[in-house]
């Protein structure tokens, strides 16, 4: 596993300049940042068996969706990092609406079923990615213990969104919406959704 914001942190360790560590720190003006970079030059040139990134959190605009966490912690298998993946939403098309799962997560191991087709959590019970109804479809058996993996990297995610909060935004009827502007915080639209002109809607009878 490895982010795009990792390649500058390991482009610059690869030719011999520092960059901020991944973490709180401070930008070149002195103020606070949170940075989420991290020097993988060890496993891309191959010093080391695995990627240093051990999670990511996916977001979908600003909504939670899930959390991977990486594990290598057997030390007679130190080749091994088993992928750990829970997704609290998915959607019936890849286009489609988004369906959430509430507080129980479909849960994968990536590194057996790296098409995410078997759903731990309820044992491979339900048949689709997307189930319609949970009642009749639980197997009488979880894997419930393995949402513990995940709890390292989702923990250091939400102690840093309580001192760097998202940006904010408001809500607004452009398809551009999910295009933040990141040069103005505090109102990223592209527009002004205070100054469109209203519109009447007309219905036949």
């Amino acid at each position: 596993m490895m982010s795009h914001m990792d390649v500058w942190p390991t482009t610059a360790a690869m030719v011999g300049l520092k960059s901020p560590t991944k973490g709180e720190t401070l930008d070149n003006n002195g103020k606070p940042i949170y940075f989420d970079g991290i020097d993988n030059s060890a496993y891309v040139t191959g010093k080391a068996n695995h990627s240093a990134r051990d999670g990511w959190i996916y977001i979908d605009g600003e909504n939670f969706s899930g959390v991977r966490a990486d594990i290598a912690l057997d030390p007679e298998a130190p080749d091994i990092k088993m992928a750990w993946k829970a997704l609290y939403s998915s959607k019936d098309t890849w286009m489609g609406a988004t369906l959430s799962m509430g507080a129980v997560p479909s849960v994968y191991n990536l590194t057996m079923d790296p098409y995410e087709k078997y759903d731990m959590m309820f044992n491979g019970a339900v048949a689709t990615r997307n189930p319609t109804s949970s009642p009749g479809r639980y197997s009488g058996m979880d894997n419930g213990w393995a949402l513990s993996l995940i709890d390292i990297p989702l923990g250091e995610f939400n102690m840093s969104i309580i001192k760097y909060p998202n940006i904010e935004r408001f809500p607004g009827g452009a398809s551009t919406d999910m295009i933040p502007n990141l040069q103005n915080p505090k109102n990223p639209l592209p527009y002004d959704p205070i100054k469109v002109p209203k519109t009447v809607g007309m219905g036949g009878g």
